[in-house]
C-alpha cells in the first residue's frame, strides 16, 4: 500500500480552500473579477483587461491574495465569481463579503463559505476595521446569506388589522303586560318574555278593608 505523499507548505498566514464542489469554476455569465483600489480614502474598481478605474456600487465577494510584502497584495472583487475563481488558485490571506454605496464603504464580512476565515485575522484584509461586521450579525439583522453574494431579505409585513364585527343590541324584554284578550303581551312585538316573566294576567288586588273605629 502507498503512502500518501508530502503535502505542499503553505505560506504563512494564507488561507486554504474548502473542498467543495465546482469551487474553481466561474459561473456562466459571471462578470470579470475586478481589483480594488484605495485612493484619499475613497474605493475605485481597476478594470484587468481595459485598466480603467470605476466606482464600486453594490455587494462584492472579494479574496486578498497572499504576497510579501502584505502591503503589496492585491485584492479582487466580484459581484458573482465564487472566492476559488476570484483567488485562481493563489494562496489567499482573506476573503468575505463586501458592500458599497456609491464608492463608499458600507461594510464588509468573512463570509466566504469556501475559506471560512475567522474574524480574529481580519487586518489581513487590510480594509477599515470600523467597517467590519461578522457573517452572523448581519444574518441576524435581516441579510440572507446565498453563493455568490448577499440578498437583502424583505421585512416581513403585518397582516391587516381586522375590522371588529358590530354586534346588534339584544332587544331587551319588558315585563309582561295583561291585554284586553287576556292574554299575554310584551313591548318588544308580542314575543313571549323571557323564562322568569309571568304569562298570566295579572290578578287585581282585592280592595283594602277601612280601619277599625276606634271605640
Amino acid at each position: 500500500m502507498m503512502g500518501k505523499g508530502p503535502r505542499t507548505p503553505q505560506p504563512t498566514g494564507a488561507l486554504a480552500a474548502r473542498k467543495t464542489a465546482n469551487a474553481a469554476s466561474p459561473a456562466q455569465g459571471a462578470a470579470p473579477r475586478q481589483e480594488l483600489v484605495s485612493e484619499a480614502g475613497r474605493f475605485h474598481l481597476r478594470d484587468g483587461a481595459r485598466g480603467v478605474l470605476g466606482t464600486p456600487n453594490g455587494t462584492y465577494n472579494f479574496v486578498r491574495l497572499h504576497g510579501a510584502p502584505p502591503a503589496a497584495a492585491q485584492t479582487f472583487l466580484s459581484p458573482r465569481l465564487a472566492h476559488a475563481a476570484l483567488a485562481g488558485q493563489r494562496a489567499v490571506s482573506y476573503a468575505g463579503t463586501i458592500r458599497f454605496e456609491q464608492g463608499e464603504l458600507s461594510w464588509w464580512s468573512n463570509y466566504s463559505g469556501t475559506y471560512q476565515p475567522d474574524a480574529a485575522f481580519r487586518a489581513r484584509a487590510q480594509l477599515p476595521d470600523e467597517r467590519f461586521v461578522p457573517w452572523q450579525k448581519l444574518q441576524l439583522g435581516g441579510v440572507a446569506m446565498q453563493r455568490g453574494g448577499f440578498v437583502a431579505r424583505e421585512a416581513e409585513k403585518p397582516p391587516a388589522p381586522t375590522r371588529p364585527q358590530q354586534v346588534q343590541p339584544v332587544q331587551q324584554l319588558q315585563p309582561a303586560q295583561p291585554s284586553p284578550d287576556g292574554k299575554a303581551r310584551t313591548e318588544a312585538g308580542g314575543a313571549t318574555p323571557a323564562t322568569g316573566w309571568s304569562t298570566h294576567p295579572a290578578k287585581a288586588a282585592p280592595p283594602a278593608r277601612p280601619p277599625k273605629a276606634e271605640r
